[in-house]
Protein backbone atom coordinates (compact mmCIF):
# COMPACT_ATOMS: atom_id res chain seq x y z
CA UNK A 1 0.00 0.00 0.00
CA UNK A 2 1.18 3.49 -0.88
CA UNK A 3 -1.09 6.33 0.20
CA UNK A 4 -2.04 8.67 -2.65
CA UNK A 5 -3.18 12.22 -2.03
CA UNK A 6 -6.66 11.46 -3.39
CA UNK A 7 -6.97 8.54 -0.95
CA UNK A 8 -5.84 10.54 2.06
CA UNK A 9 -9.18 11.23 3.76
CA UNK A 10 -10.41 7.67 3.36
CA UNK A 11 -7.12 6.20 4.57
CA UNK A 12 -7.01 8.50 7.61
CA UNK A 13 -10.55 7.47 8.58
CA UNK A 14 -9.59 3.80 8.18
CA UNK A 15 -6.49 4.33 10.33
CA UNK A 16 -8.55 5.94 13.07
CA UNK A 17 -10.84 2.91 13.05
CA UNK A 18 -7.85 0.51 13.16
CA UNK A 19 -6.33 2.38 16.11
CA UNK A 20 -9.58 2.09 18.03
CA UNK A 21 -10.08 -1.59 17.23
CA UNK A 22 -6.50 -2.92 17.50
CA UNK A 23 -5.01 -0.54 20.07
CA UNK A 24 -7.88 0.92 22.03
CA UNK A 25 -6.75 4.41 21.01
CA UNK A 26 -9.33 7.02 20.08
CA UNK A 27 -7.93 9.32 17.41
CA UNK A 28 -9.77 12.60 16.93
CA UNK A 29 -7.60 13.41 13.90
CA UNK A 30 -5.01 11.61 11.79
CA UNK A 31 -2.46 13.70 9.90
CA UNK A 32 -0.13 12.39 7.23
CA UNK A 33 3.61 13.16 7.58
CA UNK A 34 5.08 13.76 4.10
CA UNK A 35 8.27 11.74 4.66
CA UNK A 36 8.82 8.00 4.59
CA UNK A 37 11.04 5.67 2.60
CA UNK A 38 9.53 2.26 3.32
CA UNK A 39 6.38 3.34 5.15
CA UNK A 40 3.60 5.89 5.00
CA UNK A 41 3.73 7.82 8.26
CA UNK A 42 1.02 9.58 10.26
CA UNK A 43 0.50 11.50 13.47
CA UNK A 44 -2.60 10.42 15.39
CA UNK A 45 -4.02 13.13 17.66
CA UNK A 46 -5.66 11.29 20.53
CA UNK A 47 -8.75 12.12 22.56
CA UNK A 48 -6.69 12.46 25.76
CA UNK A 49 -4.62 15.23 24.19
CA UNK A 50 -1.62 13.04 23.41
CA UNK A 51 -0.20 11.98 20.08
CA UNK A 52 1.00 8.73 18.55
CA UNK A 53 3.25 8.09 15.57
CA UNK A 54 1.84 5.52 13.14
CA UNK A 55 3.80 3.62 10.47
CA UNK A 56 1.81 1.97 7.69
CA UNK A 57 3.90 -0.64 5.89
CA UNK A 58 3.63 -0.62 2.12
CA UNK A 59 2.64 -3.68 0.15
CA UNK A 60 5.56 -5.97 -0.58
CA UNK A 61 7.33 -5.29 2.74
CA UNK A 62 8.77 -8.31 4.52
CA UNK A 63 6.88 -7.95 7.79
CA UNK A 64 8.99 -10.54 9.59
CA UNK A 65 12.08 -8.42 8.89
CA UNK A 66 10.22 -5.34 10.05
CA UNK A 67 9.38 -7.13 13.30
CA UNK A 68 13.10 -7.87 13.84
CA UNK A 69 13.79 -4.15 13.37
CA UNK A 70 11.21 -3.22 15.96
CA UNK A 71 12.61 -5.80 18.37
CA UNK A 72 16.08 -4.33 17.83
CA UNK A 73 14.68 -0.95 18.82
CA UNK A 74 13.17 -2.45 21.96
CA UNK A 75 16.43 -4.22 22.84
CA UNK A 76 18.38 -0.97 22.49
CA UNK A 77 15.84 0.91 24.59
CA UNK A 78 15.94 -1.72 27.33
CA UNK A 79 19.71 -1.16 27.62
CA UNK A 80 19.71 2.60 27.88
CA UNK A 81 19.77 3.74 24.26
CA UNK A 82 17.18 6.51 23.79
CA UNK A 83 14.61 5.28 21.27
CA UNK A 84 10.93 5.75 20.58
CA UNK A 85 8.78 3.22 22.46
CA UNK A 86 6.63 0.91 20.36
CA UNK A 87 3.01 0.46 21.48
CA UNK A 88 1.87 -3.19 21.15
CA UNK A 89 -1.61 -3.90 19.84
CA UNK A 90 -4.35 -5.44 21.99
CA UNK A 91 -2.80 -8.93 21.76
CA UNK A 92 0.80 -7.80 22.27
CA UNK A 93 2.03 -7.67 18.66
CA UNK A 94 4.56 -4.95 17.79
CA UNK A 95 3.19 -4.86 14.23
CA UNK A 96 -0.53 -5.29 13.75
CA UNK A 97 -1.04 -7.35 10.56
CA UNK A 98 -4.55 -6.31 9.60
CA UNK A 99 -7.21 -6.38 8.33
CA UNK A 100 -5.79 -3.85 5.94
CA UNK A 101 -2.11 -2.94 5.71
CA UNK A 102 0.25 -3.83 8.54
CA UNK A 103 1.03 -0.98 10.90
CA UNK A 104 2.98 -0.16 14.03
CA UNK A 105 2.25 2.50 16.64
CA UNK A 106 4.88 4.42 18.58
CA UNK A 107 4.89 6.90 21.41
CA UNK A 108 5.31 10.35 19.92
CA UNK A 109 8.73 11.96 20.43
CA UNK A 110 8.70 15.76 20.51
CA UNK A 111 12.08 16.34 18.88
CA UNK A 112 13.56 16.54 15.39
CA UNK A 113 16.82 15.92 13.54
CA UNK A 114 19.32 18.73 13.96
CA UNK A 115 19.42 21.17 11.05
CA UNK A 116 22.84 22.54 11.99
CA UNK A 117 26.47 21.36 12.13
CA UNK A 118 27.21 19.30 15.21
CA UNK A 119 28.10 21.31 18.28
CA UNK A 120 30.76 19.83 20.59
CA UNK A 121 28.03 18.87 23.09
CA UNK A 122 25.90 17.19 20.44
CA UNK A 123 28.94 15.41 18.94
CA UNK A 124 29.75 14.02 22.38
CA UNK A 125 26.19 12.82 22.91
CA UNK A 126 26.10 11.23 19.45
CA UNK A 127 29.32 9.35 20.17
CA UNK A 128 28.11 8.19 23.58
CA UNK A 129 24.79 7.01 22.13
CA UNK A 130 26.31 5.12 19.22
CA UNK A 131 29.00 3.62 21.44
CA UNK A 132 26.39 2.27 23.81
CA UNK A 133 24.28 0.99 20.92
CA UNK A 134 27.20 -0.94 19.44
CA UNK A 135 28.25 -2.29 22.83
CA UNK A 136 24.71 -3.52 23.47
CA UNK A 137 24.30 -4.92 19.96
CA UNK A 138 27.55 -6.90 20.17
CA UNK A 139 25.38 -9.44 22.01
CA UNK A 140 22.23 -8.96 19.96
CA UNK A 141 19.60 -11.56 20.94
CA UNK A 142 18.40 -11.94 17.34
CA UNK A 143 21.80 -11.93 15.63
CA UNK A 144 20.97 -15.06 13.63
CA UNK A 145 17.99 -13.28 12.08
CA UNK A 146 20.02 -10.26 10.95
CA UNK A 147 21.26 -9.75 7.39
CA UNK A 148 24.98 -9.30 6.59
CA UNK A 149 25.34 -6.24 4.35
CA UNK A 150 28.33 -4.88 2.48
CA UNK A 151 28.22 -1.05 2.54
CA UNK A 152 28.86 0.82 -0.67
CA UNK A 153 32.56 1.41 -0.03
CA UNK A 154 33.05 -2.33 0.42
CA UNK A 155 31.82 -2.96 -3.12
CA UNK A 156 33.64 -5.78 -4.84
CA UNK A 157 33.36 -3.93 -8.16
CA UNK A 158 35.72 -0.95 -8.00
CA UNK A 159 34.52 0.38 -11.34
CA UNK A 160 30.84 0.54 -10.35
CA UNK A 161 31.11 4.13 -9.09
CA UNK A 162 32.97 5.19 -12.24
CA UNK A 163 30.16 3.79 -14.39
CA UNK A 164 27.63 5.73 -12.33
CA UNK A 165 29.66 8.92 -12.74
CA UNK A 166 29.90 8.41 -16.49
CA UNK A 167 26.15 7.87 -16.68
CA UNK A 168 25.41 11.09 -14.81
CA UNK A 169 27.84 13.02 -16.99
CA UNK A 170 26.14 11.68 -20.13
CA UNK A 171 22.75 12.71 -18.83
CA UNK A 172 23.93 16.23 -18.02
CA UNK A 173 25.46 16.51 -21.49
CA UNK A 174 26.05 20.07 -22.56
CA UNK A 175 25.02 22.14 -19.52
CA UNK A 176 21.97 24.34 -20.13
CA UNK A 177 22.25 26.33 -16.91
CA UNK A 178 24.97 27.46 -14.54
CA UNK A 179 23.64 24.96 -11.98
CA UNK A 180 24.02 22.15 -14.53
CA UNK A 181 27.56 23.30 -15.25
CA UNK A 182 28.43 23.37 -11.54
CA UNK A 183 27.04 19.86 -10.99
CA UNK A 184 28.86 18.58 -14.05
CA UNK A 185 32.13 19.96 -12.70
CA UNK A 186 31.47 18.36 -9.31
CA UNK A 187 30.77 14.95 -10.84
CA UNK A 188 33.88 15.20 -13.01
CA UNK A 189 36.02 16.08 -9.98
CA UNK A 190 34.47 13.21 -8.00
CA UNK A 191 35.27 10.82 -10.84
CA UNK A 192 38.88 12.04 -10.95
CA UNK A 193 39.17 11.63 -7.17
CA UNK A 194 37.91 8.06 -7.43
CA UNK A 195 40.52 7.22 -10.06
CA UNK A 196 43.35 8.94 -8.19
CA UNK A 197 42.57 8.03 -4.58
CA UNK A 198 40.03 5.23 -4.13
CA UNK A 199 42.47 2.34 -4.77
CA UNK A 200 44.94 3.64 -2.20
CA UNK A 201 42.22 4.39 0.33
CA UNK A 202 40.88 0.88 -0.03
CA UNK A 203 44.32 -0.70 0.18
CA UNK A 204 44.92 1.12 3.46
CA UNK A 205 41.91 -0.41 5.20
CA UNK A 206 42.46 -2.93 7.99
CA UNK A 207 40.66 -6.25 7.97
CA UNK A 208 37.11 -5.09 8.62
CA UNK A 209 35.25 -6.15 11.77
CA UNK A 210 31.46 -6.58 11.55
CA UNK A 211 28.64 -6.93 14.08
CA UNK A 212 24.94 -6.00 14.43
CA UNK A 213 24.52 -2.25 13.92
CA UNK A 214 21.75 0.29 13.44
CA UNK A 215 22.88 0.61 9.79
CA UNK A 216 21.49 4.12 9.26
CA UNK A 217 22.65 6.06 12.31
CA UNK A 218 22.70 9.34 10.42
CA UNK A 219 21.27 12.83 10.84
CA UNK A 220 17.64 12.08 9.78
CA UNK A 221 17.36 9.17 12.22
CA UNK A 222 18.60 10.91 15.36
CA UNK A 223 16.01 13.14 17.04
CA UNK A 224 17.69 15.89 19.03
CA UNK A 225 16.28 17.88 21.97
CA UNK A 226 16.83 21.65 22.24
CA UNK A 227 19.64 21.12 24.78
CA UNK A 228 21.58 18.93 22.29
CA UNK A 229 20.80 15.68 24.10
CA UNK A 230 19.58 12.70 22.09
CA UNK A 231 15.81 12.32 22.41
CA UNK A 232 15.50 9.18 20.27
CA UNK A 233 17.24 7.06 17.68
CA UNK A 234 14.70 5.84 15.13
CA UNK A 235 14.35 3.57 12.08
CA UNK A 236 16.61 0.69 13.10
CA UNK A 237 17.53 -1.81 10.39
CA UNK A 238 18.22 -5.53 10.73
CA UNK A 239 21.79 -5.65 9.49
CA UNK A 240 25.29 -6.82 10.30
CA UNK A 241 27.93 -4.38 9.05
CA UNK A 242 31.16 -2.65 10.16
CA UNK A 243 30.61 -0.60 13.33
CA UNK A 244 33.60 1.61 12.48
CA UNK A 245 31.89 2.62 9.22
CA UNK A 246 28.77 3.64 11.15
CA UNK A 247 30.94 5.63 13.58
CA UNK A 248 32.66 7.40 10.70
CA UNK A 249 29.37 8.35 9.05
CA UNK A 250 28.09 10.20 12.14
CA UNK A 251 31.43 11.67 13.28
CA UNK A 252 32.14 13.01 9.77
CA UNK A 253 28.58 14.07 9.05
CA UNK A 254 28.41 15.82 5.64
CA UNK A 255 26.76 19.04 6.84
CA UNK A 256 29.21 19.36 9.74
CA UNK A 257 32.32 18.72 7.66
CA UNK A 258 31.10 20.89 4.78
CA UNK A 259 30.08 23.91 6.87
CA UNK A 260 31.35 23.46 10.43
CA UNK A 261 33.95 25.88 11.77
CA UNK A 262 36.05 23.27 13.56
CA UNK A 263 34.84 19.98 12.13
CA UNK A 264 38.04 17.95 12.82
CA UNK A 265 37.82 18.68 16.55
CA UNK A 266 34.09 17.98 16.51
CA UNK A 267 34.67 14.60 14.86
CA UNK A 268 37.40 13.70 17.36
CA UNK A 269 35.01 14.60 20.19
CA UNK A 270 32.42 12.18 18.82
CA UNK A 271 34.99 9.40 18.44
CA UNK A 272 36.38 9.91 21.94
CA UNK A 273 32.88 9.71 23.42
CA UNK A 274 32.20 6.57 21.41
CA UNK A 275 35.38 4.98 22.76
CA UNK A 276 34.30 5.82 26.31
CA UNK A 277 31.09 3.80 25.85
CA UNK A 278 32.53 1.10 23.59
CA UNK A 279 36.23 0.54 24.28
CA UNK A 280 36.10 -2.96 22.80
CA UNK A 281 36.17 -1.89 19.14
CA UNK A 282 39.78 -2.48 18.04
CA UNK A 283 41.91 0.64 17.69
CA UNK A 284 42.71 0.02 14.02
CA UNK A 285 38.99 -0.04 13.28
CA UNK A 286 38.46 3.28 15.05
CA UNK A 287 41.37 4.88 13.20
CA UNK A 288 39.90 3.70 9.88
CA UNK A 289 36.43 5.15 10.55
CA UNK A 290 37.16 8.38 8.67
CA UNK A 291 38.57 6.45 5.70
CA UNK A 292 35.45 4.26 5.58
CA UNK A 293 33.15 7.29 5.72
CA UNK A 294 35.16 8.98 2.97
CA UNK A 295 35.08 5.95 0.68
CA UNK A 296 31.32 5.61 1.22
CA UNK A 297 30.71 9.26 0.33
CA UNK A 298 33.07 9.21 -2.67
CA UNK A 299 31.29 6.23 -4.21
CA UNK A 300 27.81 7.67 -3.79
CA UNK A 301 26.15 9.97 -6.30
CA UNK A 302 22.91 10.18 -4.35
CA UNK A 303 21.11 13.42 -5.08
CA UNK A 304 22.78 14.38 -8.34
CA UNK A 305 21.92 11.02 -9.90
CA UNK A 306 18.28 11.47 -8.92
CA UNK A 307 18.31 15.01 -10.34
CA UNK A 308 19.09 13.77 -13.84
CA UNK A 309 17.64 10.25 -13.84
CA UNK A 310 14.53 10.33 -11.66
CA UNK A 311 13.91 13.79 -10.16
CA UNK A 312 11.73 13.93 -7.07
CA UNK A 313 9.06 16.60 -7.64
CA UNK A 314 8.72 17.27 -3.90
CA UNK A 315 12.16 16.74 -2.36
CA UNK A 316 14.64 17.35 -5.19
CA UNK A 317 15.86 20.67 -3.79
CA UNK A 318 16.76 18.88 -0.55
CA UNK A 319 18.49 16.11 -2.52
CA UNK A 320 20.46 18.71 -4.51
CA UNK A 321 21.58 20.32 -1.26
CA UNK A 322 22.58 16.96 0.18
CA UNK A 323 24.69 16.14 -2.88
CA UNK A 324 26.44 19.52 -2.69
CA UNK A 325 27.22 19.17 1.04
CA UNK A 326 28.46 15.63 0.59
CA UNK A 327 30.63 16.71 -2.32
CA UNK A 328 32.15 19.43 -0.13
CA UNK A 329 32.63 16.90 2.66
CA UNK A 330 34.59 14.51 0.45
CA UNK A 331 36.89 17.26 -0.76
CA UNK A 332 37.62 18.55 2.75
CA UNK A 333 38.03 15.12 4.33
CA UNK A 334 40.19 13.84 1.49
CA UNK A 335 42.58 16.75 1.97
CA UNK A 336 42.71 16.33 5.74
CA UNK A 337 42.61 12.53 6.02
CA UNK A 338 46.27 11.99 6.90
CA UNK A 339 46.08 14.50 9.77
CA UNK A 340 42.74 13.09 10.92
CA UNK A 341 44.06 9.54 11.04
CA UNK A 342 47.20 10.70 12.89
CA UNK A 343 44.95 12.41 15.45
CA UNK A 344 42.74 9.33 15.77
CA UNK A 345 45.82 7.14 16.22
CA UNK A 346 47.16 9.40 18.94
CA UNK A 347 43.86 9.79 20.78
CA UNK A 348 43.01 6.08 20.85
CA UNK A 349 46.34 4.72 22.06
Amino acid sequence: MTVRDDDAGRVEDALAARLAHAYGLRAVAVERIPFGVETDNFTAHLSDGGRAFVKVYRSGQDIERQIVRVESTRHARAHGVPTAAVVPDHVGRVISPGPGPALSVWEFVTAAPSAHPWTPRLAENLGLTLGRLHRVFANHPSARRLVPVRPLWWDRDPDRALRVADGVLRRIGEPRTSADAARREQVAIRRADLVAHAPGLTAGLPRVVVQPVHYDFTRPNVLVAPDDTIAAVIDFHDCIAPPAWELGRIAFDPLTVATGDDWPATALTAVAAYRFENPDLPVEQVVACARMALLQAMQSFFGVREHYERPDPVHQADLDGYWHRRWQMTRRLLGALADIEDALETSTR
